[in-house]
């Protein structure tokens, strides 16, 4: 009744071997794209882990786009684009002219400044996470280099606190082993040997866990610092790509961001 997938495929194939699918039948699911290749609908390469070996993108942006033309220029144009049929409507042409040039000129100024403004918040928030990363990057080696202490004392106090068992053990197994015959002063001094013994393995354990802590801490704060670098640096890609004018995908939404989008109602 219930037939696998690939035997329904067989079986409405006509004139393909057996163990073959029909061509068409794979179309239909959709085209197949090379791997470890981009998407075709994306423009974005592919960079692979081993080549981004730089944990804060060096200052490389590009200049920002460039202007649309002024109101100035484009009516200037729309008003010279056609030669007037007569001296009169030449004459209305250069009155307009008069008319609409210093207006025009004070609109394109201010919103000129306006974007400006845009654009140096923006470069602004784009150096601060450039000097914010930098700092967090150049720390990680002096983190790093303190987890190896640690790491060095964790192995130390492990190694103390297994001699300390063993101590205790050997000092148990002393006492146990004492003769019947023993003095009250042979039996006090085996036991005094065990208290100690005792005493040494509770402070090794105790040394040990707090070395343990210790690195534990100082991992925290390097994940927590390589952490911060990440964000630092997806920071600056998309602060450059605001700058540049660049279509991007916003890093927490995923969606598709125009960083000019204000100019498509100019």
């Amino acid at each position: 009744m219930f037939r696998p997938l690939t035997s329904s495929f067989g079986t409405r194939s006509r004139g393909v071997q057996s163990g073959e699918i029909d061509p068409a039948i794979l179309n239909s699911f959709g085209s197949v794209v090379e791997v470890a290749k981009p998407l075709p609908e994306t423009e974005v390469p592919l960079v692979h882990a081993e080549d981004d070996d730089q944990l804060i993108q060096l200052d490389v942006r590009a200049t920002r786009p460039a202007t649309p033309p002024s109101l100035v220029s484009i009516a200037m144009r729309r008003l010279q684009s056609l030669k007037p049929a007569n001296p009169e409507q030449q004459a209305q042409v250069m009155e307009m002219i008069s008319l609409i040039t210093a207006p025009l000129r004070d609109v394109d100024a201010f919103v000129a400044t306006l974007e400006e403004e845009h654009f140096k918040a923006i470069d602004a928030r784009w150096e601060s996470f450039r000097q914010q990363g930098r700092e967090l990057a150049d720390s990680l080696p002096a983190l790093q280099e303190e987890f190896a202490e640690c790491l060095r004392d964790v192995n130390a106090s492990a190694e103390s606190k297994g001699q300390r068992i063993a101590d205790l053990r050997a000092r148990i197994e002393e006492r146990r082993k004492i003769g019947d015959f023993a003095s009250a002063k042979e039996v006090a001094a085996a036991d005094q040997r065990v208290e100690k013994a005792r005493e040494a393995m509770a402070l090794a354990t105790q040394k040990a866990l707090d070395d343990m802590r210790a690195m534990a801490v100082v991992e925290g704060r390097i994940e927590t610092t390589q952490e911060k670098v990440k964000i630092a640096k997806t920071e600056l890609h998309r602060l450059q790509a605001e700058l540049r004018g660049e279509r991007y995908f916003d890093p927490e939404t995923g969606l598709s961001v125009e960083p000019l989008s204000h100019r498509a109602n100019w």
